[in-house]
């Protein structure tokens, strides 16, 4: 009885999984890519062209896809990305085709800080809270950089330019 009750617990969590860069592959990330990238719905035919397809069946299948999974759905002027609560992508802020993750903000507000601290503090500067600042500091900073190498490299396989 209780691996029957298990199983069923994991099916469901299973289900309620949903990250993009799990599911997809291939041309339906690249396609979602192209979605998350962009301000305003896109057409059938604009993803065709931006995803470099030849027909637009093939961006139709894609959209399909994604909208199956609900990573898009469509409203009238063409579809629209989701980014999923949990999942890697929501932790990416998209200014300018440019997928930045939130930790590089706090890398910024934290080295912002330890300037501002340092400044301030020129004639008596604290050695412990300088360090530990530092420290956190340049762990956001690897951080933030090693998100944007991994996006990067996704990038690089999903999505032709």
């Amino acid at each position: 009885m209780f691996a029957r009750l298990k199983n069923v617990l994991l099916k469901k969590h299973r289900k309620s999984i949903r990250d993009p860069l799990f599911v997809l592959s291939g041309s339906s990330l690249q396609v979602y890519f192209i979605l998350l990238s962009s301000k305003r719905p896109l057409g059938i035919r604009e993803v065709q062209r931006r995803a470099g397809f030849r027909s637009p069946n093939s961006a139709r299948h894609h959209l399909e896809k994604l909208i199956e999974h609900g990573f898009a759905y469509k409203v009238d002027d063409g579809y629209i990305a989701v980014k999923p609560r949990g999942s890697l992508i929501s932790s990416f802020i998209v200014i300018r085709d440019v997928m930045l993750p939130k930790m590089f903000f706090y890398a910024l507000a934290s080295s912002l800080f330890l300037i501002a601290y340092i400044v301030l503090r020129i004639k008596s500067i604290d050695p412990f809270p300088t360090v530990f600042i530092t420290i956190i500091t340049i762990m956001l900073w690897l951080d933030s950089i090693e998100f944007m190498d991994k996006i990067n490299k996704l990038k690089r396989i999903g999505i032709r330019k």
